[in-house]
């Protein structure tokens, strides 16, 4: 990772338009989870991610464009991510074969990926069989686990309603009820009422295990599984002021991480780690053109007491949170990377290139043709170019971003968007 990360500008004949450029290296995360079932219970989720900086879809974390999005349930599977989550919690076994339920699963979960361990007798406690159940109860499936059952149905009628109480025997095209003159076919209904919750149907995802134990009792066990549905990535905030002549300036510079979580799960006091770096995992199966164009980089974060610290992990950067924090479900949290840097110095670079962008020539010799100028590039880049460095309170690798920069209007004392 270089040491000093560069922002560019591109001046062009109509004006200054600006053009950001952070050359900082992707990340992947990693982050803990917990759950909220037993005393002593704790969570730790590690989040990895490949969102390139700038490309997550708006449609996925602002709830007014996702309402408006054709399938949103679609959009939970462009999420650019995935996370490892760890619970642990006590549970009673008794001795022999038992059953065990784990609810407050996320939805999103893969279930080849679930293991169970008794942290108290691993080598004595074996799970003979697993099953993530996820027959979610709805008004649908009830009214199919009722047929040739008996419900009563209210039907609004102006100010009155009507109850009607039979064997349900069809809802297609309507409720079809057989009562006791005759067959009745409600088409509008303000309510059901059910006798019971049938079996089969539950209102949570639950894992269940059936575990052989050589001692009953008290176990301190963990669940481990990898989820989908949440991602992360990093914004930088930069403040630009002009410095003593052109050439030089000062930054403000902040960063702050984005998570978000739609798993399907609130994680509550969780123990959050972030991992950069492009972990290697099996192909997974070819997406659709839509969701390939949102699928890039990653992300990450560090620094101080109680905020983010960051370490080398085999090939990657690990980001782990100093405090616990939650992480709830369908929401999207921002956590400052590191406390804002400021008076940063920093210097204004011009590079001309005059080469098309996007144009690549076979040419083993200058070009000296004097009209290849007409179709050159005629536009500057301007960089603002500042060491990353402890003294000025940063000095760990920086996760990729996206990075807006703006500058303050001493007139009125506004800040203006600059690029």
């Amino acid at each position: 990772m270089a040491s000093q990360p560069i922002v560019s500008r591109r001046a062009t004949s109509r004006g200054h338009g600006l053009v950001l450029l952070c050359c900082i290296a992707g990340l992947t995360t990693g982050v803990a989870t917990n759950p909220v079932v037993a005393e002593a219970d704790a969570t730790a989720i590690t989040i990895y991610s490949s969102a390139k900086p700038g490309a997550i879809p708006p449609e996925i974390y602002q709830p007014g464009r996702r309402a408006s999005y054709n399938n949103p349930a679609d959009l939970i599977r462009m999420i650019p991510g995935y996370a490892i989550v760890k619970h642990e919690r006590d549970v009673t076994l008794t001795q022999g074969r038992s059953a065990i339920r784990f609810s407050d699963v996320a939805s999103q979960i893969d279930p080849t990926t679930v293991t169970f361990l008794s942290l108290t007798d691993g080598a004595g406690t074996n799970v003979l069989e697993q099953n993530f159940e996820f027959d979610l109860v709805s008004t649908a499936k009830l009214m199919q686990r009722f047929i040739n059952k008996q419900i009563t149905v209210e039907q609004a009628q102006g100010d009155a309603i009507s109850m009607f109480t039979g064997k349900l025997l069809s809802t297609a095209g309507g409720v079809v009820l057989q009562v006791d003159d005759g067959v009745r076919v409600i088409s509008g209904y303000s309510n059901v009422q059910f006798p019971e919750l049938p079996g089969g149907l539950i209102t949570k995802p639950t894992l269940v295990w059936d575990v052989d134990a050589e001692r009953g009792g008290k176990h301190r066990t963990r669940v481990t599984y990898e989820t989908k549905g949440i991602a992360w990535w990093t914004d930088y905030n930069i403040i630009f002021a002009p410095g003593a002549n052109a050439n030089s300036g000062k930054l403000d510079i902040g960063a702050w991480v984005s998570i978000i979580n739609q798993t399907g799960a609130t994680y509550e006091d969780a123990r959050l780690k972030l991992i950069a770096g492009d972990v290697h995992r099996a192909p997974q199966p070819q997406r659709s053109a839509r969701e390939m164009r949102y699928m890039g980089a990653a992300t990450s974060s560090r620094v101080k007491e109680a905020g983010f610290e960051e370490k080398s992990f085999f090939e990657y950067h690990l980001y782990t949170l100093g405090r616990a924090t939650t992480l709830p479900d369908n929401s999207t949290k921002q956590i400052e990377l590191f406390p804002t840097a400021r008076n940063v110095p920093c210097e204004k670079v011009l590079v001309y290139y005059g080469q098309p962008r996007g144009w690549f020539g076979g040419y083993g010799q200058p070009m000296t043709d004097r009209n290849f100028g007409v179709q050159s590039n005629k536009k500057v880049d301007i960089y603002l170019r500042f060491k990353n460095e402890k003294e000025i309170g940063m000095g760990m690798p920086l996760p990729s971003g996206r990075i807006r920069v703006s500058q303050l209007d001493k007139a009125d004392g506004s800040l203006e968007f600059i690029g």
